[in-house]
């Protein structure tokens, strides 16, 4: 059976398949010592499908939602989430309910600020006011989500043997991110050779940290002010390859990646472990997959770019042109970046009459990634940014 995208209402279980919708420890956290009751906790769907033998248990869920908080970017900018080491996993085994770990007795809103439960005890019984629907990024996330877990948040006993199990012989409890009754969280029994999200819950707080208190707060901050550091964050690098690539020779925003990595290792750049290249692939934008740093981008010779990651998104008002390459020598070409979804059919046709988006190295305004399109068959370099969390 298949289930359809449009919510499935009751608490019974059935065996099935999940499409795509459109669009630690178990202490609890008292609202009056992260923010107040009008601060709400925050929900959301994983961004990543795992399959059971990659969570291995419930706590260890635990641990997967605490990174994917941390490492959120929404708008592509590395924001972490605030409170993001109190968030738990909407998940249960034989040993451990999701109710019980939760640490905030809300109520929870999803990240664009709506509210989807009053309190932890409605999210349990599944009387939501709205779907949880979104990501960590902010992004739609319908498709299903492993929880084991039935009404009032306690385990079905349905867990792929303690999420352990890849067997498509074995099933597990899966939620429906579209839902707003009991079948969020308490929807099919899903074979569990399937990779679903995980839901995550966490308690309002701080951003764990204070920019300029005189403590590097790693992993959320590099720096806490003094020279080079802007938004307790360091100066990161962006440049332009000194290759010129054909389209094939890319090997897709993967191979770009692994280029803008080697290029930046040989020049001997000390980021050159977490830069990848500037590159979108049909509907996914450039660096979708990556989280750029809140603070200023700049080129080898230590001119300033951006101030922070968001503008080199924007685009607006360069303070200079990405016209360096990664041995500072002067670039004044195109460079490929797929903007407006323009690819070269993903980055593997050399046809003269097919077409990829590029960008102008010369240009101080949007047109550095978004500038004209060019045929196929031609040489174009690549863009490299050093970002601050890199998938």
């Amino acid at each position: 059976m298949v289930l359809a995208c449009s919510p499935v209402t009751g608490d019974s279980e059935t065996t099935g398949a999940i499409g795509e919708a459109s669009t630690g420890d178990g202490e609890s956290t008292d609202a009056s010592t992260t923010g107040g009751p009008a601060d709400p906790g925050a929900i959301f769907a994983s961004s990543y499908r795992v399959t059971p033998a990659r969570v291995r248990s419930a706590s260890d869920g635990d641990s997967l939602c605490r990174q994917w908080a941390l490492r959120a970017h929404p708008g592509g900018v590395w924001r972490p989430m605030p409170g993001w080491r109190s968030f738990t996993a909407w998940l249960s085994d034989a040993s451990s309910a999701a109710v019980d770990r939760a640490r905030f007795d809300g109520p929870y809103a999803r990240f664009d600020g709506q509210l989807v439960a009053t309190d932890l005890g409605s999210l349990a019984r599944g009387e939501l006011l709205a779907p949880v629907l979104l990501d960590e990024h902010g992004r739609g996330a319908g498709h299903g989500a492993w929880t084991g877990t039935g009404p009032g948040g306690r385990a079905t006993g349905s867990d792929c043997l303690g999420w352990v199990s890849d067997s498509p012989g074995e099933l597990g409890t899966a939620g429906l991110p579209w839902a707003t009754d009991a079948a969020w969280a308490f929807g099919p029994a899903v074979a569990c050779d399937q990779a679903l999200r995980l839901y995550c819950v966490g308690a309002p707080g701080p951003a764990d940290h204070e920019c300029g208190d005189g403590v590097v707060q790693i992993p959320i901050e590099d720096c806490d002010g003094g020279p080079g550091c802007t938004a307790c964050m360091r100066d990161r690098l962006v440049f332009v390859t000194s290759v010129a690539y054909l389209p094939t020779e890319i090997g897709g925003v993967d191979g770009a990646d692994h280029e803008c990595a080697r290029l930046a290792r040989e020049a001997g750049r000390a980021g050159w472990d977490s830069t990848r290249s500037w590159l979108a692939s049909g509907r996914e934008p450039a660096g979708a997959a990556h989280g750029l740093s809140p603070g200023a981008y700049v080129r080898v010779d230590g001119d300033r770019v951006v101030a922070s990651g968001r503008d080199l998104v924007a685009g607006d008002g360069l303070a200079s042109p990405v016209s360096l390459d990664e041995t500072g020598a002067l670039v004044s070409a195109l460079a490929w970046t797929g903007a407006g979804g323009i690819d070269c059919d993903g980055w593997t046709s050399d046809d003269p009459s097919a077409f990829g988006g590029v960008g102008m190295t010369f240009a101080a305004d949007g047109r550095w990634a978004d500038a004209a399109t060019s045929a196929c068959d031609q040489r174009r370099r690549l863009y490299c940014i050093e970002f601050a969390v890199v998938e």
